[in-house]
């Protein structure tokens, strides 16, 4: 690994502070002011009563194990890094829904340019590209942000562990995968001495590898769908297949990249059907523990990443870099590099993944084709193309747009189930030394007052405004190291390894207050179309969401089996709540 990569990653180049813990009055305060709308004035008392006792009772020794354990230098870097990197490692359900979201990409302005192999090929290239910048040390940190994530985002693969996955990063890894029809091919994209294909031959090797996979590979040694089942499935059959195979399993996880190379859309829904493709998309076709690139037949571009190790915003950017230097455009930043190319000539041919699978393998594989389709058909997905207005039109309210957008789903929400909604709005801790994410707790009082009253036909611009200033509160304090949740996580990480029993974090008003029935996620950035991801309990929401300028993109995701197949009443409902909500400010 080069000194500068080491650097960007172990070192506090910034200057940033560490995550600051929180006091835990302060903690206890504001979870029981997130809990006090969700609950009857009976079961608020007593669990405000159950707060107070844990706040001087077991609290105090948990908080002081915390701050004590936090006192270190090097791994981890915060309070809560070892706990999250354990939450989704130790995770045992599906990648698929569970742990994957998504970007769309926008389409080519140029229709020209609208085509599966060259924007593969483009895509490729300027990814290849951006990985440069990364091991050369010219990597441009974002200011006043923590950058270490960047460093694994390319060439890492999740690796199914007993217990407890593990990540492998290959950083010397010369090739991209490319997954076709159900075949899975390599091709190197690097030389030796590190010159790059150029794009017209990365277009001609993926020409190759769509003529050689003219026919469906045969699913029963499709190795892929196992990435797609529970991670106990995958670990047992990934020992078995290993003796084997261990070669094609390192090809595959030493991948800069997987490309999934799809069928042109069919559905009359173009929108909807992107969704369906980059959510959980053609099993045969993917591989799950990787980041990947999806590209249709007709050219639609998107990107699955897998979360165990990044958040929205880092992707975000690296999709902007790359697509910008696909423009031509400024990306704010320092252009990609530019990189001495061969030729077609002169790179070898792509090299097909072969697996030999024994007969108990064959049969794991089977089962996971059939869990997933399951998977699949439970997914109820709707997307919400909203154009009547966007952040301008917000910003004349006098509200955040995030905090507007936020409303109209508490709003419909309530329409729809006649009850406030305990939500999860994710939100980027970057200002510190490896900070992800914190939660904002979106129903608030205000909100809740604000959605009765829309029920009612009672409400009025003030209380949108005022709802939306609560809000703005309350994001500011999780984005400054104010939030709770992670708080309360890590204390409750502590009580478990020191088997101490405490009754709030068994209480059912504790946790149903985090059973989230709207899980939400704001990933407004340049040249994206989509963003989504799956529902994360069972009756829950989905809503991945982008404000533009005059528009608002929502992807609402639900269980079928849970919401009756919801999602295009819930898209609907927010369209309707923000043309009520513009309706008061017109007056």
């Amino acid at each position: 690994m080069s000194p500068e990569i080491l650097k960007l990653i172990n070192e506090n180049t910034h200057g940033l502070d560490r995550l600051p813990i929180p006091s835990l009055d302060d903690t206890c305060e504001r979870y029981l002011k997130s809990a006090k709308p969700l609950l009857s004035e009976a079961d608020y008392a007593a669990h405000e009563k159950l707060v107070n006792e844990f706040k001087t009772t077991v609290g105090p020794e948990l908080q002081e194990l915390l701050v004590a354990g936090d006192k270190h230098e090097g791994y981890p870097h915060s309070f809560i890094e070892r706990d999250w990197d354990l939450m989704y490692n130790e995770l045992r359900c599906t990648t698929p829904v569970n742990v994957s979201p998504y970007f769309g990409i926008t389409d080519e302005k140029d229709p020209s340019k609208q085509n599966q192999i060259g924007r593969a090929a483009t895509f490729i290239s300027g990814f290849t590209r951006w990985t440069r910048k990364l091991l050369d040390g010219t990597f441009e940190p974002d200011k006043g942000a923590c950058s270490s994530a960047f460093a694994p985002m390319f060439a890492t693969a999740k690796v199914p562990k007993a217990g407890c996955d593990i990540l492998e990063w290959h950083q010397d890894s010369k090739h991209v995968v490319i997954l076709c029809n159900g075949h899975i091919f390599t091709l190197q994209v690097l030389s030796a001495d590190n010159t790059i294909l150029d794009v017209a031959g990365i277009e001609a090797k993926l020409k190759e590898i769509v003529s050689q996979s003219k026919e469906a590979a045969s699913p029963s040694t499709a190795v892929q769908l196992l990435t797609s089942d529970e991670r106990p499935v995958w670990v047992t059959a990934r020992e078995q297949l290993m003796s084997a195979n261990a070669d094609a399993l390192k090809a595959v996880d030493a991948g800069l990249l997987v490309v999934c190379l799809d069928a042109a859309p069919s559905s009359a829904d173009p929108t909807v059907e992107k969704c369906t493709r980059l959510l959980i998309g053609d099993g045969m076709n993917r591989w799950w523990d990787k980041q990947q690139l999806i590209v249709d037949g007709s050219g639609g571009m998107g990107m699955t990443f897998e979360h165990s190790y990044s958040d929205g915003t880092i992707w975000g950017r690296l999709i902007r870099e790359v697509m910008c230097a696909s423009d031509g455009a400024d990306s704010g930043v320092a252009p990609l590099p530019t990189l001495p190319t061969h030729t077609a000539a002169d790179a070898p041919a792509p090299e097909k993944v072969i697996f030999s699978v024994p007969a108990a393998v064959e049969g794991s594989i089977a089962a996971a084709a059939q869990n997933y389709a399951k998977l699949q058909s439970n997914m109820g997905l709707a997307a919400l193309d909203f154009k009547d207005f966007g952040k301008n039109e917000f910003k004349t309210w006098g509200c955040s747009p995030d905090a507007v957008v936020q409303l109209a789903f508490q709003c419909a929400y309530y329409k729809m189930h006649g009850k406030p909604p305990p939500v999860y709005e994710a939100c980027a801790t970057r200002k510190f030394f490896h900070g992800r994410t914190e939660t904002i707790r979106s129903c608030t009082e205000h909100s809740t007052a604000l959605a009765k009253a829309f029920a009612s036909g009672k409400a009025t611009a003030e209380m949108v405004q005022e709802a939306a200033k609560t809000h703005g509160a309350i994001s500011k304090a999780a984005a400054g190291g104010s939030g709770y949740d992670r708080h309360l996580y890590a204390l409750a990480s502590i009580a478990s390894q020191k088997n101490m029993s405490v009754e709030l974090f068994s209480n059912p008003v504790f946790t149903g207050t985090k059973t989230w029935l709207l899980s939400t996620s704001n990933g407004s950035q340049p040249y994206l179309d989509l963003f989504g991801f799956g529902p994360t309990t069972p009756e829950c929401y989905g809503l991945g969401y982008l404000i533009g300028g005059n528009a608002v993109s929502v992807a609402v995701s639900s269980f079928k089996d849970a919401t009756m197949n919801s999602s295009p009443k819930m898209a609907a409902a927010i369209a309707d709540t923000l043309r009520e909500m513009q309706k008061l400010f017109k007056k």
